[in-house]
């Protein structure tokens, strides 16, 4: 069973190499992707659904928690916990209340006894999924650690082809024109970028025994968005 350094090394190589500058890169573009299209499904899509304001929050791969940060101030009574395994990020990560909890595991096998069964109202996992090697673990870990009444919230990269995916990821650089180094980098990114479709994390969810709420496709299809809970026995 590999270590959890061997993991950490392995989701460095993931981000580029260089974890300063894919922590710094985290930081840098939380708003970007934390915008008012994010906020508004928030509101809408998860607050919304909850029956009552939520008490506890736990974030998945939480970063350098500036989600976190976040809802601590727009709802400072909710109890937050992170999980997060780079050590990078962990170095990066913000100020948050006192009674915040970060946890340092390895999501492709949680250990589901870090935190209390059916106690977090609201599971957020963003741009997690894709990440791990198999996510049936980090889901049914999910699934035990939920509320009965409480949402799991999944964003996540989706198939796309190729011609869409590698503009968009250089930019106005011609693949032509990268070296040999930044190729292989892209086309290890591509390919685990696009492991799923949307159809296929939706059958995941339902596998693992959530029913989904809502469902979008945002970043012109490159994404997409669900919101779940845990099905009904």
């Amino acid at each position: 069973m590999i270590t959890l350094e061997q993991r950490q090394r392995q989701i460095e190589e993931h981000h580029g190499g260089n974890g300063e500058k894919a922590a710094q890169r985290t930081l840098d573009n939380f708003a970007r992707h934390h915008n008012e299209d994010f906020w508004t499904f928030w509101q809408q899509a998860v607050l919304q659904r909850l029956p009552a304001s939520p008490k506890r929050l736990l974030d998945l791969g939480c970063g350098t928690a500036q989600f976190l940060q976040a809802i601590s101030q727009q709802l400072p009574r909710v109890k937050l916990t992170g999980i997060e395994c780079a050590p990078y990020m962990l170095a990066k990560q913000v100020s948050l209340p006192t009674d915040s909890t970060l946890l340092v595991d390895d999501l492709n096998a949680p250990e589901r006894e870090c935190i209390e069964p059916s106690s977090q109202h609201i599971i957020m996992a963003n741009m997690l999924l894709h990440e791990l090697e198999q996510p049936i673990s980090a889901l049914l870990a999910c699934h035990h650690w939920l509320a009965d009444d409480g949402l799991l919230v999944v964003i996540d990269m989706v198939r796309q082809p190729l011609a869409s995916y590698l503009p968009h990821a250089l930019r106005d650089t011609a693949v032509a024109a990268l070296s040999d180094t930044e190729r292989a980098f892209h086309f290890r990114q591509f390919q685990e970028h696009n492991r799923y479709t949307a159809d296929d994390l939706a059958w995941l969810l339902t596998e693992c025994g959530f029913e989904i709420c809502h469902r979008d496709a945002i970043r012109s299809g490159r994404a997409a968005r669900f919101v779940v809970r845990k099905a009904p026995h």
